[in-house]
């Protein structure tokens, strides 16, 4: 027998996750009760340390209650060296650990690494997220997202043009597989908690204010996105209190550029990055959120709360088919104009998302149990 072998005929199935940075946490964190309640596999969780420092990844992981089996700090001064420690990593642990399974989680960095490892070592591979796309190559994260679908073996979908685009790439429709939004269960999940957070009152926000997320490079890295965030944070703030975490990245280029000091006296309330449960409540009692992020998008739609994402596409449209999200680009007086419509209530008030209700890690599980039936893994 081979060792792969020996293992399958000794032990349940292995699924390994891979993880790294604060996105993906909030998408696994009922992962392991599902399976302990559920699942026909052992679990593994490897993260790969792309995120590692304490406001960016441990408060995460606190608060999640997710504990790797194995942290492989593959870092990098470069996105080329860190994807290359990242395969070298993941490779080498894989070999140990023999995996029947390796799902790779959203459309970062270690995603990537995870989807090329599994794939030269002859690992079935799953895609948590499948199918996005925002249709612009110029987002590190679109590049990630159309190599890891190519290589998928099985494909876990959150909206329906995750299914269209699958189909349009040829992927078997057997192959696919609509299971609703895991980071949505994390919030519904999590609610309660996140109800109890004293952070509205700890920041002194007052009744009325508006929420404001930045860290894409189209925005972020250079001096032109930047000085338009400048203007229209200037803005927002004559309209509402603005409460604006920012991301370690976004900070270093803002001081880089001479922009975060005029910012600073402005009404604009710049804060470190919020823990889970704070960022959610401070989100979840604002009057509107001004964001770049994708995951904000798909939260902002399930509350039905009015979001405006300052970019030209989004890889999430049924956020704006049937959510509240409206896209506003980098256009100053397209932003100032949805901002007074929200003030005067009249914003679009969306509906319920298909299968966004709080049990796609539940179908997640079903579906690995089947494949593991059918002997298909």
């Amino acid at each position: 027998m081979t060792p792969s072998q020996t293992k399958t005929a000794n032990k349940n199935h292995l699924v390994a996750v891979v993880v790294g940075a604060r996105p993906n946490f909030m998408k696994i964190a009922r992962l392991r009760k599902v399976v302990k309640q559920s699942g026909n596999f052992d679990l593994h969780i490897v993260h790969t340390g792309q995120h590692f420092d304490e406001k960016m990844a441990k408060v995460f992981l606190e608060q999640f209650e997710i504990r790797p089996d194995a942290v492989l700090e593959a870092r990098g001064s470069s996105a080329a060296l860190q994807i290359g420690n990242m395969i070298l990593g993941l490779s080498k642990h894989f070999e140990e650990i023999q995996p029947d399974l390796v799902v790779a989680v959203g459309d970062v960095t270690s995603a990537l690494g995870a989807a090329i490892s599994a794939n030269k070592m002859g690992i079935h591979l799953a895609h948590l997220e499948a199918g996005l796309r925002s249709f612009d190559r110029s987002m590190p994260e679109e590049n990630n997202r159309i190599i890891v679908d190519e290589l998928a073996n099985f494909c876990f979908v959150t909206e329906s043009s995750g299914e269209a685009n699958l189909r349009k790439m040829g992927k078997d429709p057997d192959s696919v597989f609509f299971v609703g939004n895991t980071m949505i269960d994390t919030l519904i999940d999590m609610d309660k908690l996140i109800d109890q957070s004293s952070a509205v009152a700890d920041l002194n926000l007052p009744s009325e204010y508006a929420v404001v997320t930045a860290h894409r490079p189209a925005l972020v890295d250079t001096q032109s996105g930047l000085s338009l965030l400048s203007d229209v944070l200037t803005m927002l703030s004559r309209y509402y209190r603005i409460c604006f975490p920012v991301h370690p990245r976004t900070k270093k280029n803002l001081q880089h550029f001479g922009l975060l000091e005029s910012l600073e006296k402005e009404n604009i309330l710049l804060t470190e990055p919020l823990d889970y449960l704070a960022f959610q409540r401070v989100v979840k009692t604002a009057k509107f959120v001004l964001t770049d992020s994708g995951g904000l998008q798909e939260e902002a739609a399930h509350r039905r709360q009015p979001c405006l994402t300052i970019r030209e596409n989004t890889e999430r449209p049924i956020t704006v088919e049937l959510g509240t999200n409206t896209l506003v680009g980098f256009d100053l007086h397209q932003i100032e104009k949805e901002v007074k419509r929200i003030q005067s209530g009249n914003y679009k008030v969306g509906q319920d998302l298909p299968l966004w209700d709080g049990r796609a890690t539940e179908r997640i599980v079903g579906i690995i149990n089947k494949l593991i039936e059918k002997k298909l893994l």
